[in-house]
Order: structure tokens, then C-alpha cells, then sequence
């Protein structure tokens, strides 16, 4: 069994060592740099993601969609008239 002397410096493993702000500040920055990086490049590779997909409209139902359910109308025969 090796003898270990106060001054023998001992390996802390990977993982435990205890984060302080800074550290923690200057990885978040890190990782939103890397981010805003790989995005760009993505969008330079293969053309910026198109917002109008992603945006929610409200489903607002036309009257007339609703006057052709009323007249027993199926969601089939009435989407034309869905949207105001």
C-alpha cells in the first residue's frame, strides 16, 4: 500500500469538482455562442426555417363554415369556409 504524504497532490475526477457563478456564467455563454453558430450555419446550409410555419393562427370559424355545419354539413364538405 503506497504511503500517502500531506503534500501528495490528489486527483480530483472529472465531474465533481464544484461550480462557482463565473463557471457557471462563462459556459452559458459558451453554449449560446456555440448555438447561435451551428444555427447559422444550418440556416447558410440549408436556408432559413420558414416562421410563418411555426406561428399558431387563431381558428377563428367563418360564419359561413358555421351556417354549413348548422345545415348538417361534415368538417369535409365545410373547410372551405373555415377561416374568416
Amino acid at each position: 500500500m503506497p504511503i500517502v504524504s500531506p503534500k501528495t497532490p490528489v486527483a480530483i475526477p472529472l465531474g465533481t469538482q464544484q461550480l462557482t457563478l463565473g463557471q457557471t456564467i462563462k459556459e452559458g455563454f459558451g453554449f449560446g455562442i456555440g448555438s447561435s453558430i451551428a444555427r447559422n450555419i444550418v440556416d447558410r446550409a440549408f436556408g432559413p426555417v420558414d416562421k410563418s410555419l411555426t406561428e399558431k393562427k387563431p381558428l377563428i370559424k367563418s360564419k359561413e363554415y358555421m351556417q354549413c355545419m348548422d345545415e348538417g354539413g361534415n368538417d369535409e364538405v365545410c373547410k372551405q369556409y373555415q377561416y374568416a
